[in-house]
């Protein structure tokens, strides 16, 4: 009887260590068996009598765990002497599951295992990978091989064929199973049994085994043979070769016309495991491999290698393969689960690697839908404990891979990734960006240009949403100093042509300035920077590209806006900036808008020469004349009076344009293909023809300007230049018969005298002198020759005059100011009533302006407008009389508490009134009277209160 085996222990010829061995438990239950006791261990004829009868006892089937779950020595030993005894070889119950090659039958037709697969797995784990016992099981295969080739049919032949190859697995040699798979594609063409080896019943040869082995990870409990680096790395190799050699089986079949891609999936997808395989053994390979830098060359680097070497191979080209297994995303994958198993700095030269083999073996185009992988590579990095690791790839993404991948950029320069870095490391990065980008953009603007050419794909270039995305990092930025982010935006600023990018540069040069600790040293420096790349761009006719000499007579392309003017005017703005920062930014845009009339001139004298036109004049014009007035609006302390003069020339030529540019509007108007040109459109844009343009061209910002109740420190635009341009713009409206473009003139200028203080001042001193200069050209207009068909109502003119009080609880209207009113008044209905025309609207106008007198006033001025002439009393009442009366009663009503004194003095004149003896004026006076009585009726009211 065999010796007693301990349930652990070291085996003696393979000195494996096994923490459990279940086979001396399994040999006493045996033992004590009450009905047929066996010794399983027993090698004697005896015992193997025993052990046969045993077997043939109602045809037992072993479960494979009784070898599975042994010590494979012993687990051999039992299955030679059950093989002793069996020679049929059917003792061994298939198992149920369908990822092993212990599925493998022993027959086609039978019920149980491969008695030789079994045995060949065990002493794959007890035998040195070249140990001549092996022979046995090779000439197994080359027998099975066999088998398969003369076979009759497909089914017998696949499985003979899954047969020898599930053999070669089992064996663990990976040269054997190449073999075998190249003597394979023998059965390319023959789609049902290469059907059937792969794919069919359940996975083929497609199991866990051949996932481990092609991985060759190693395991505590393999031979101590198969645990040597040499081993190990050739393996890796043979491992890599036989993934090509599966992908070519499927490619050999793809030829089949019945051929899908999706039944094959699962070959395809062995690489997948294998890799997975790979990177959850990490550890077991550094154990083998200590040496990092060794085990990126041999291990993960020919596994990258080998992502590639299976797109190359795979005939189904692009399509079918990549559509599955593109090998970006799976290089990417791999990094990304070694980020915990690798030091950072061999991380990086694994990502390198994979980056540039990606670039040597792709094509451009497959380069290009590789980027999400490239990205993802990268993050890897990032996500490292050396961040800093990942700058050199993402300068060499955003500077040397193309402008086409700039959507891609801010997945990798992002504040986080910024923030994660130390201080050096991220100024450093920063200026090794800025640097690269300065360089491309340098060389795209040593090349030639015209808005008509299409871009050389070869050529090096960056989108402009990169160099937006830098400048905007840098705005405000934590990482630099402030006088090297000045100096990188400034290079970017030199360099950069496109105007989104200028826009944003700017902006970011200007948020500079903002800034309350930015010397002014520095300050300095970004405002010459500045001026010297803005000015030059704000006055071209397109600020998109610049126009050549020799260009004018083509009459190039005008731009439909102006950007860079925007942004500027709108961040010159900023409250942030000091007045100093302010004045200068504003010299920047006089300038350009100066420079910009000059080049507007020839654009325009080429349109005229080009289309045969004559203009013996031209007024002078911006590109954009309508961005002046918010030039005006915003730095009016600091604008020259020479733009005011340009305002005014363009607001008036189009008020009143000249004969000449006037007929060239109507002839470009006349033709409809011209007037949708750009070259029409520009010359409507600037002479419309509208004469209402003239005040959004400036005017009613000059009026705004002109009223200003604040004195500015410093102030180059006097009210001379202002008073001296609306009073034009208003004789010409007047002598054109622009009547409504008047009112709206006046209503600018009259619309703030009610809000009292400063206001009405400025209104008396400035707005009134205006409304009496209207009126008198208006009267010297009445009988001359030239007289336009419509005149300004100068009636409602001097009523916007007629000096209306302002009146609250601190400074109330003093009796002279109201007395004052209430003359002017009286003065206006008398003109109104001795007009031979139809006074109705012109008395609704004046009760309608009459509105604007404070209500506690109300009540006084209807007393002293009714004691003028004693109207109350008159017995033979005029025209004058009623509407002075109407006047009065409308001013009664409306009014509020005036004060007793006043209060009395209401109550006598009504007395008086409601009993005049004119029958008309008696009949108002008690309408008053029961007016202002029943609003005393259930409320306090200043007209009842003493009645009582």
């Amino acid at each position: 009887m065999a010796p007693r085996h301990k349930q652990s222990g070291k085996n003696r010829n393979t000195g494996i260590v096994y923490k459990y061995d279940p086979f001396p438990l399994f040999r006493l239950l045996l033992l004590h068996l009450l009905e047929f006791p066996v010794d399983i261990s027993d090698d004697s004829d005896a015992g193997l009598e025993r052990l046969r009868k045993l077997s043939n006892m109602d045809h037992v089937s072993w479960p494979l765990e009784v070898f599975t779950s042994t010590e494979p020595s012993l687990a051999l030993a039992l299955l030679n002497r059950l093989d002793k005894v069996d020679p049929t070889s059917s003792f061994i119950r298939v198992p149920g599951s369908r990822r092993t090659v212990l599925q493998q039958k022993g027959e086609l037709d039978g019920r149980h295992a491969d008695v030789e697969v079994l045995r060949a797995m065990l002493q794959s784990r007890l035998w040195a990978a070249d140990d001549p016992r092996f022979q046995r099981t090779r000439d197994i295969i080359e027998k099975r091989k066999q088998q398969a080739v003369t076979a009759r049919e497909p089914l017998k032949r696949a499985f003979w064929a899954q047969s020898a190859l599930n053999l070669c697995v089992a064996s663990g040699d990976l040269d054997l199973l190449e073999e075998a798979l190249i003597w394979a594609r023998r059965f390319a063409k023959d789609s049902q049994t290469s059907r059937g080896l792969f794919v069919g019943h359940g996975t083929g040869v497609l199991t866990d085994e051949l996932d481990r082995l092609l991985s060759c990870v190693p395991r505590e409990d393999d031979h101590p043979s198969r645990l040597s680096s040499d081993y190990v790395v050739k393996g890796i190799a043979a491992a890599n070769r036989i993934a090509i050699e599966l992908a070519q089986v499927v490619a050999a079949a793809a030829s089949e016309p019945a051929f899908n891609i999706y039944h094959w999936a699962n070959v395809l997808l062995v690489t997948r495991t294998m890799v997975k395989l790979r990177v959850d053994g990490a550890a077991a390979f550094a154990k083998v491999i200590d040496d990092e830098p060794l085990r990126n060359e041999t291990i993960w680097k020919p596994t990258i290698t080998n992502f590639f070497d299976l797109d190359d191979r795979h005939p189904t080209s692009a399509s079918a393969h990549r559509e599955l297994l593109p090998s970006g995303p799976r290089i990417a994958t791999l990094i990304g689960q070694l980020l915990h198993h690798m030091t950072p700095n061999h991380l990086a030269e694994l990502a390198s690697f994979s980056l540039q083999t990606m670039k040597t073996r792709l094509s451009a185009e497959s380069l290009r839908a590789m980027t999400d992988a490239t990205v993802s590579i990268t993050m890897c990095l990032t996500r490292s404990d050396q961040p800093a690791l990942a700058c050199p790839f993402i300068c060499q993404a955003i500077t040397n891979d193309g402008g086409e991948n700039s959507s891609w950029h801010r997945q990798l320069f992002t504040v986080e990734f910024l923030s994660s870095l130390p201080a050096a490391a991220a100024k450093e990065f920063l200026h090794s960006i800025a640097s690269g980008i300065t360089d491309i953009m340098r060389e795209q603007n040593a090349r030639p240009w015209r808005p008509d050419m299409k871009p050389d794909p070869s050529a090096r270039h960056v989108k402009v949403t990169t160099i937006k995305m830098v400048a905007q990092t840098l705005r405000g930025n934590v990482y630099l100093d402030a006088l090297s982010t000045t100096n990188i935006l400034i290079s970017l600023l030199d360099e950069a042509r496109h105007i989104d990018a200028r826009i944003t540069l700017v902006s970011s040069l200007i948020g500079i300035l903002e800034e309350p600790t930015t010397t002014p040293s520095l300050r300095q420096r970004v405002l010459v920077a500045l001026e010297a790349s803005v000015v030059p761009v704000l006055a071209r006719v397109n600020e998109r590209f610049p126009v050549a000499d020799d260009e004018w007579e083509k009459v190039p392309e005008v731009g439909d806006e102006s950007p860079l003017l925007s942004t500027l005017i709108e961040r010159a703005g900023s409250v942030k900036l000091g007045t100093e920062d302010k004045a200068f930014l504003t010299g920047i845009i006089t300038q350009g808008l100066v420079q910009s009339v000059e080049n507007n001139k020839l654009w325009m004298q080429a349109f005229l020469a080009k289309n045969n036109f004559v203009v013996d004049s031209l007024p002078s014009s911006p590109v954009h004349p309508a961005i002046l007035e918010s030039v005006l609006a915003k730095f009016y302390e600091f604008v020259p009076v020479s733009l005011l003069d340009t305002m005014k020339s363009i607001a008036l030529a189009n008020l009143n344009p000249p004969a000449d540019v006037a007929q060239v509007t109507k002839l470009v108007k006349a033709d409809t293909e011209l007037a949708a040109s750009n070259a029409g459109l520009h010359w409507l844009r600037v002479f419309d023809d509208s004469p209402r343009r003239v005040l959004d061209l400036g005017l009613s910002e000059a009026v705004a300007v002109f009223l200003h109740t604040d004195e500015p420190a410093c102030h180059h635009i006097s009210d001379l230049d202002l008073r001296s341009f609306i009073v034009e713009a208003a004789e010409s409206m007047v002598r054109l018969g622009e009547v409504d473009i008047l009112d709206s003139l006046v209503f600018a200028l009259s619309c703030k005298r009610t809000q009292g203080g400063k206001h009405l001042d400025v209104w008396n001193n400035k707005g009134v002198p205006i409304i009496e200069d209207i009126v008198d050209v208006a009267q010297e207009l009445q009988d001359a020759s030239d007289r336009p068909s419509v005149l300004p109502n100068t009636f409602r003119l001097q009523t916007k005059v007629l000096p209306i009080p302002f009146s609250d609880t601190q400074k109330p209207s003093s009796a002279e100011a109201l007395d004052t009113l209430a003359r002017g008044l009286s003065v206006h209905i008398e003109q109104l009533a001795r007009h031979r025309v139809p006074y109705h609207i012109d008395f609704q106008h004046l009760r309608e302006d009459m509105s604007y007198i404070q209500t506690q006033d109300l009540a006084y001025v209807a007393v002293a407008l009714a004691a003028i002439e004693d109207a109350v009393s008159a017995r033979d009442p005029t025209l004058e009389t009623y509407l002075r009366l109407e006047l009065v009663a409308d001013f009664l009503e409306k009014a509020s508490d005036p004060g007793e004194e006043v209060a009395g003095q209401v109550r006598e004149l009504v007395g008086i009134w409601k009993t005049c003896k004119a029958e008309g004026l008696r009949v108002m006076g008690q309408q008053v009277e029961k007016t202002l009585t029943n609003k005393g009726i259930g409320s306090k009211h200043w007209f009842t209160a003493s009645l009582k």
